[in-house]
């Protein structure tokens, strides 16, 4: 008599694996990337009302002024009174969406942008057909007076292929090439000149149906933040998989069962040769320093005024000590830059690389870069040994204070209560 095996459930038998879960998240996080923030003008620019100052044919004097990078005034380009009039109203408008993006979100977003790309996308819903912008370069707009009313352009030499263009040329018809090498073709001996990229471009998309660049040259907002992002999470899925961090967000319980654990009792050290606080920091921000250089996974919930900045810059400051790289983030800008500033009291803004606005001027990033590698002796280490001193001899006093406020009073045999704010 053979006996028969144990039924297997339909459910265990279909339950995804690790891999699969992932994928499926990754491929999920990829649409909601795509997604956020309504359609990409990168993209799918479209001419705005107050949101696109058209130079394309503008003054030739003003405008060659204002391609070879030097400052040039708004009336310099525009000189019949009413145009320039409708001009400064829309630089007005640009000027405040990209202020208050650099002043809330850190993003450099005020582009000059020269020709616009067009082709055919039969098999998109609805046949939307796209318009990119093809070359980038930063711009400042500032205003000449408190009216207002003219404004002076300040062009970045810096250069670059749009990469929401390349990202998608590359995802939708598999076409590939070096962005850095293509843009470099837009200087010359006769200085910047977009048609030789135009040229090229055109060819290297040959085959893309009606694929056409239009020689545009206008002012507008364009953010291409996220589009790194989801160049990030087109890779293999087998990276993503491999972290438990990535996994347990992805819904796997085997990983979520890994990353959960208990915090660890961790306390400051005790000895100042080994502490490594830049900044005042009390017991429970020290501990914070404390868990973070033991490699803790932790998140640290704070109201606003209680040193959370200052506990961040400790915190960098002590992993730096200890050979680690640290990478912070904010929503704001202010937030940064406040870090920064308090790095900066105690001589350490020198640690930090500020690549909040590398999308704009890379040239400025390396040039910083290499600064500090060329002046390894322009920042002196000091000698802490008379700091340490000073420190332990205030800590001593510190700690007798503590002690004394809440021995046992005699012969009452009480104590101050101990007030905790929760």
């Amino acid at each position: 008599m053979t006996q028969e095996a144990p039924p297997t459930s339909a459910a265990a038998a279909a339950e995804p694996t690790r891999d699969e879960r992932t994928a499926t998240a990754v491929a999920r996080w990829r649409r909601d990337l795509v997604d956020l923030g309504g359609p990409n003008n990168l993209l799918w620019f479209s001419d705005l009302p107050s949101g696109t100052l058209e130079l394309t044919h503008a003054h030739p004097g003003g405008i060659a002024m204002l391609l070879s990078g030097r400052p040039v005034v708004l009336s310099e380009m525009v000189r019949e009174p009413r145009a320039l009039a409708e001009a400064a109203r829309r630089a007005r408008a640009i000027r405040d969406v990209s202020r208050e993006l650099a002043e809330e979100r850190g993003v450099g977003a005020c582009f000059l942008v020269a020709g616009i790309a067009t082709w055919r996308t039969p098999g998109r819903a609805g046949g939307r057909v796209p318009a990119a912008p093809v070359l980038l370069r930063a711009v400042d707009l500032r205003p000449r007076s408190l009216a207002e009313e003219d404004f002076d352009l300040d062009v970045s030499h810096s250069v670059e292929i749009n990469p929401a263009l390349e990202e998608l040329l590359r995802a939708e018809h598999g076409i590939t090439f070096d962005a850095d090498q293509l843009a470099a073709k837009a200087y010359g001996r006769n200085g910047f000149d977009p048609r030789p990229v135009y040229e090229q471009l055109a060819r290297i998309c040959a085959d893309v149906p009606g694929f056409t660049i239009t020689p545009r040259l206008l002012v507008g907002t364009f953010t291409y933040t996220k589009v790194p992002l989801v160049s990030d999470l087109l890779g293999p899925v087998a990276p993503f998989a491999a972290s438990d961090l990535v996994a347990a967000a992805a819904g796997d319980e085997g990983a979520r069962a890994a990353v959960r654990r208990e915090l660890p009792d961790v306390i400051a050290d005790a000895d100042l040769a080994r502490e490594r606080l830049v900044l005042d920091a009390d017991a429970d921000q020290a501990r914070v320093v404390a868990a973070a250089r033991a490699g803790v996974s932790l998140v640290v919930d704070a109201p606003p005024g209680t040193g959370k900045t200052q506990t961040i810059a400790n915190t960098a400051a002590a992993l730096a000590v200890d050979g680690k790289r640290v990478l912070v983030l904010s929503e704001k800008r202010s937030a940064l830059d406040d870090l920064v500033t308090r790095l900066g009291l105690v001589g350490l803004d020198r640690l930090v690389l500020d690549a909040g606005d590398a999308v704009r001027d890379r040239a400025h990033l390396a040039a910083d870069v290499l600064a500090v590698i060329d002046s390894p002796t322009k920042y002196p280490a000091p000698d802490p040994t008379q700091t340490i001193a000073d420190l332990q001899a205030s800590r001593s006093a510190l700690a007798a204070a503590h002690e004394a406020m809440h021995a046992d009073r005699r012969p009452w045999g009480s104590r101050p209560t101990r007030w905790r704010a929760r």
